[in-house]
């Protein structure tokens, strides 16, 4: 049996005693003065009726104020419930974040690693080039120190070979009035 109906029953059963009292007292009028002391026990009844229906009234009200306040926990720990699962799955996504930020954080330190590297290596190719070019520095200084000396020598060479020539010539034309003049005379 439910604590609802048990209180509705309280309440009947003060109800119908409070009528049997009602009928105890018409009857102890009834009975006139010998029963007197009868109506005082039915006077009696009727107060204890009367304080079990509000005894009972009483209960019912405060089964009301716990149903109602059960109801107000129960909800709330609903609600509990609800915001503690929100609160893992949002402690899980953090997590799955925090993964994701560990991993990005792995591959950006390894990109840095081979741009470390990759940047050693320009540099090492950079003191080469920066040797070879002072090679082709150095070796492109003798270059031109030999070519101007080649060029002197040219030049020397070619102010012979003309003074050659002009003597050559000089010398054809001499020889060639000479035979003349060597014809003009005959044996």
């Amino acid at each position: 049996m439910q604590i609802d109906e048990i209180v509705h029953l309280i309440t009947d059963i003060s109800e119908q005693v409070n009528l049997l009292s009602l009928n105890a007292s018409i009857e102890a009028a009834r009975a006139g003065e010998y029963g007197r002391g009868f109506a005082v026990v039915a006077n009696e009844i009727k107060k204890l009726a009367g304080q079990s229906k509000a005894s009972a009234t009483n209960i019912s009200d405060m089964m009301k104020d716990m149903q109602e306040a059960t109801v107000r926990a129960v909800s709330e720990m609903d609600k509990s419930v609800s915001e503690a699962i929100d609160g893992i799955d949002t402690i899980n996504r953090a997590g799955e974040a925090f993964g994701e930020i560990s991993l990005a954080v792995e591959q950006v330190s390894l990109q840095i690693t081979e741009i470390s590297a990759v940047t050693e290596q320009i540099s090492a190719a950079t003191e080469e080039v920066s040797a070879s070019m002072f090679e082709m520095v150095h070796v492109a200084k003798s270059t031109v120190e030999h070519t101007g000396n080649v060029l002197s020598l040219s030049q020397e060479q070619l102010a012979t070979a003309e003074e050659m020539t002009a003597t050559s010539d000089t010398r054809n034309r001499m020889s060639t009035e000479l035979k003349k003049m060597v014809s003009q005379f005959k044996l």
